[in-house]
Parts: C-alpha cells; sequence; structure tokens
C-alpha cells in the first residue's frame, strides 16, 4: 500500500512531491518529484535505502546537482532552463526547500539553517564541480536568439536558424519567430516601410546623422556579445516632447522589459543598485540628471569586474555586460579633468519638436505591438554594419557635437595654464582679478569669486599640487602687471595700503602674462608653511 503526502496551498500543485511504498522485500522505497514552475516534472528520484526521512534532503540534492537544466550563476543564485534562457530560480529552489522540510516532517524550514534543502543544494552541487553560468544577456550564442531558435549569420549573406540549447547560456530572447524578422529584413531592405510607424517617428524626430548613430546603436544590443564592448554610451538631451521619451521606450521593447535595468545615473550613488545590472542588456534612465559617481559610471561601461555586498548573502563580483542609455533635459556634464568620458559617451541633442498634426499618441506602445517585427529587422539592419565594421561607427558632426558637450570649457583651466608653482604667495584678490582679465581677452564668461577658488582648489588637489590658503597675511606686497597702454600699475590697487591680505601660498601667476610674475617668493620669516617644490612638468 502506498501513501502519498502532499502539502501544497488550496488550488495549486506543490513543487515538491514524495510516495513512499512497501515493497514485496519488505523495503521501504521513497519516489520524490521536483516540479517546475510551470507543473511539468523536472526530476524523480528513487530511493530504496534511505537511512532515515531526512538524509531524502541529500539525496534530492546529489540528483539535482547533476542535473543539466539546473545551475547556478556567478551571483550564488540557482537558474533553471525553461527551453528558451536560462532564468532566475532562486524562489522557486526556496519553495521547494519549505515544501520539502515540511512533507519529511523536519523543522528546517527557513533557508537560513545550514542544514535545509536550499543550502545542501548550493554545497553539493559546488562540489560536483560544475561550471557556473557566466550570466551574459545573449550567453555564447552564434547569433541572436529568437522565439523559435538562434538567429545565426554563415558569410555575407546566408543565415542560418538554430535550435536552443542550455549550452548557450543565454539569459535572453527576442520574442518575435524569425520568419516574421527575415519578411521585415528585406521589407526595409526594400524601402518598403516608410509610411510605418517607427520610420514616420524616426524622420520627424531625428537627422539623418542621428538616426545612424541610433540604429547603430540598437542594433550593437544584439551583436555586442559577438563584437565585443566598445566602451560606449548613449546620452539624449534637450527640451521635453522632442521624442527621447519614445527613443528609450523603444529601446526598452526592443530588448524586453526583463533585459532592462530602469537606472538612472544618480541611481549609482546606492551601492544596493548594482545588482540590478546581472544578466542585462540595458541600463536605462529616462527623465534622470547627469549627476552620477564617475568612476562607477566608467566602470560599468567598460564592463570591469566590481565587488556587490548583498544583504545576508556572500559578497560577490558582478560583471557588468549592459549598455547604458539616459535621457534629460538637461546638457550632460561629467566633472571629470581627463578624456575618459569624452572616449565613451556618445551625445545627441534632440531638437525637434513635432507639430499637433505630426504627434501620434502612444507611437512607442503601438510600434511595441504591431511592429515589433520590423524593430527587430531596422535594428538588424544596424547590427550588420556594426558587425562589418568591427564596433559602432559615429557620423563626424554626432563625435564632434558629443566632444565638445562632455569637454565643455571651463575657464578655470584656462587660467591654470598661466600659473606656476613653487615657493611662492599671491593675494587672492590679485589672483581673482588676474583671472578676470585672462578669460575675458578670451571672450568667455567669469565665474563668480567664490566658484573661482572652489574649481581652482578641486583642479590643485586632482593635480597633487601642494597649496596653502591662509587669512589676513602680513608683510605682502601688492603686484603690479603691464596695462593696455604698456604701463606698470597695480593689479588691485586697493591692496596698496591694506594692511594684511587673504592669500595663497605654493603659487603664482608666471612672467609673461601679465608682464611680470604677479606674488612674490615667500619670505624666510614665514612660519609653518611646508616645502613648496618648483614643479615644471603637470601632464
Amino acid at each position: 500500500m502506498a501513501t502519498k503526502i502532499v502539502i501544497h496551498p488550496a488550488g495549486q500543485s506543490g513543487p515538491f512531491e514524495i510516495v513512499s511504498s512497501v515493497l514485496p522485500s519488505q523495503t521501504l522505497r521513497y519516489t520524490m518529484q521536483l516540479l517546475r514552475p510551470d507543473g511539468s516534472v523536472l526530476l524523480k528520484v528513487e530511493e530504496d535505502h534511505a537511512t532515515d526521512v531526512y538524509s531524502l534532503v541529500d539525496v534530492v540534492a546529489a540528483a539535482l546537482a547533476n542535473e543539466q537544466t539546473f545551475s547556478y550563476g556567478y551571483d550564488n543564485q540557482p537558474y533553471l532552463w525553461d527551453g528558451r534562457r536560462w532564468v532566475n530560480a532562486n524562489v522557486w529552489l526556496q519553495s521547494v526547500s519549505t515544501g520539502m522540510h515540511r512533507r519529511i516532517r523536519s523543522g528546517e524550514y527557513r533557508s537560513k539553517s545550514s542544514a535545509c534543502f536550499y543550502n545542501t543544494m548550493q554545497a553539493l552541487w559546488i562540489a560536483s564541480g560544475r561550471k557556473e553560468l557566466a550570466l551574459k544577456p545573449f550567453g555564447v550564442c552564434n547569433g541572436i536568439p529568437l522565439a523559435d531558435g538562434v538567429f545565426e549569420f554563415e558569410g555575407a549573406n546566408g543565415l542560418n536558424v538554430a535550435p536552443h540549447k542550455p549550452e548557450n547560456e543565454n539569459l535572453h530572447f527576442l520574442p518575435v519567430s524569425c520568419d516574421d524578422v527575415v519578411k521585415a529584413f528585406f521589407e526595409v531592405q526594400l524601402n518598403q516601410c516608410d509610411e510605418s510607424l517607427l520610420f514616420r517617428f524616426l524622420r520627424t524626430s531625428l537627422d539623418p546623422d542621428q538616426r545612424k548613430v541610433l540604429q547603430r546603436w540598437f542594433g550593437l544590443h544584439l551583436v555586442v556579445h559577438k563584437v565585443g564592448n566598445p566602451e560606449k554610451m548613449l546620452y539624449m538631451y534637450g527640451g521635453g516632447g522632442n521624442g527621447k521619451g519614445m527613443v528609450v521606450q523603444m529601446l526598452r521593447s526592443l530588448v524586453t522589459d526583463d533585459a532592462v535595468a530602469a537606472l538612472r545615473l544618480k541611481d549609482l550613488t546606492i551601492p544596493s543598485n548594482l545588482e540590478l545590472l546581472i544578466g542585462k542588456m540595458a541600463m536605462i534612465g529616462a527623465e534622470g540628471s547627469p549627476e552620477t559617481d564617475n568612476e562607477m559610471l566608467k566602470t560599468i561601461v567598460s564592463w570591469e569586474e566590481l565587488t556587490v555586498n548583498p544583504k545576508y548573502r556572500d559578497p560577490f563580483g558582478l560583471r557588468p555586460s549592459c549598455l547604458v542609455t539616459q535621457a534629460s533635459n538637461p546638457t550632460p556634464h561629467f566633472d571629470d579633468d581627463s578624456d575618459a568620458m569624452v572616449r565613451r559617451v556618445i551625445v545627441l541633442h534632440m531638437t525637434y519638436k513635432p507639430t499637433e498634426a505630426e504627434k501620434i499618441q502612444g507611437i512607442a506602445e503601438r510600434i511595441r505591438s504591431a511592429e515589433y517585427p520590423l524593430l527587430v529587422a531596422w535594428a538588424l539592419h544596424g547590427a550588420l554594419e556594426v558587425l562589418q565594421a568591427g564596433t559602432i561607427v559615429v557620423p563626424q558632426s554626432v563625435a564632434e557635437l558629443s566632444a565638445e558637450i562632455v569637454r565643455p570649457v571651463r575657464t578655470v583651466d584656462r587660467f591654470f595654464e598661466v600659473l606656476e608653482f613653487g615657493r611662492y604667495e599671491i593675494a587672492e584678490d590679485e589672483l581673482y582679478a588676474a583671472y578676470c582679465l585672462h578669460i575675458k581677452k578670451q571672450g568667455l564668461k567669469v565665474q563668480p569669486k567664490a566658484e573661482f577658488f572652489e574649481a581652482l582648489m578641486t583642479r590643485l588637489d586632482r593635480k597633487g599640487i601642494l597649496y596653502q590658503r591662509r587669512a589676513k597675511v602680513t608683510g605682502y606686497r601688492a603686484q603690479a602687471f603691464m596695462n593696455d597702454r604698456q604701463e606698470l600699475s597695480a593689479l588691485v590697487p586697493a591692496l596698496l595700503a591694506a594692511k594684511h591680505v587673504n592669500a595663497f601660498f605654493g603659487l603664482r601667476i608666471a612672467e609673461g602674462h601679465f608682464g611680470p610674475a604677479i606674488g612674490q617668493v615667500i619670505p624666510e620669516n614665514r612660519r609653518d608653511l611646508p616645502a613648496f617644490e618648483v614643479l615644471n612638468d603637470l601632464s
């Protein structure tokens, strides 16, 4: 006589079932089944020699550790193969663990217990020596995973559809059939889609170079696992109502919501948000601002490993694999003195606002529901250009704008060129007066005094230059400069009668820019000052 033990919520089938039966030899046999989230059987295990009912935890865990459609990722989370992709199975495995211990009547209900099935499972999987999943969006697919197979490129014109298999390790696929994509691909090639919603939007919102960049950027998402990371991010800016939000929604539609980490740049300053990037194709932020942790952003764009410390779990090394796309009304500004962000950021200035007659309500959602194969095919044309070039190629007009926006003219940097460093001192008022003269000659706008000094000290600190700033310094002699009439006159006449000044130590204005050097050598009687050394090379 067999006894089946089933405990599950009303109207639902639990993920773990166990049946005990007595064989003719009087041996007690346990038959156990693990069910997938969709209710199908994942694993069936029979055990005739269990020492006790609690040893069944190890029996099932050992069997599951060798199941090829079950694995762990580098984030220490379990994953199941669902026939087309690997999906996170953490909630499912916790449910299996809880259900198993209820059925065998043990008290190890919670995953925090070291003896529970959830923890035993991971320990036995590690002991099996199997390779963890790399958690890359398209894994090692030799093409683009679609709903009915992997769309592969063979040579210049050949196409092939390969079946899905766990060894591809992909976490995502595009929900469209290969036949629909091929049909739309040739329609785009033959210019038969000009009246589609997608092409009408592109024509009315972007200029030709911007459309080309966007097509290649969308295509890059589909083939970045083949060409490698170009270390680029896309930033769109401009006033409201010019299509930035529509582009963001279209990109999200292309790669699917499950493949997107919805993070703005400022969200990168919160460490707990970084775990959301695992296995994502795109990090997308809309209506945000450019303020962020620049070093963290550069790390993510470059796909460099960083450490994540999740709550109640062991730390692990996060390996970003997403492309960053952001949109905001303000102009992007990255407070970075190097060319690192200039090399990484592609900027699109969205300026065109469609008329009321040109506006199409809900166009992004309508493209998603009615023209998704066309969207994929359009991006696929861009992907082929990326594959041919080996990376994303940016038109010159967009590249020049990107460099101009990301590396803005900073007046303090222009003024930095006239300074020299060593055992010198200069009054703050003279330093600011010389800055104003120098910048106005170049036709640029001067900063307010407090902002100038803050920016100057930031540059000095970043370049590792030793300096000091003091108030009420006595014994300072007012400095002269060569005016427009080629006459020497006081740079700040008010200092001629001053008994003390606020001053910077460690720098002055070099000779030749305003005639004589502005600033004096530090007198020997000054005390408590470091040994300022002359710096000739600041590169």
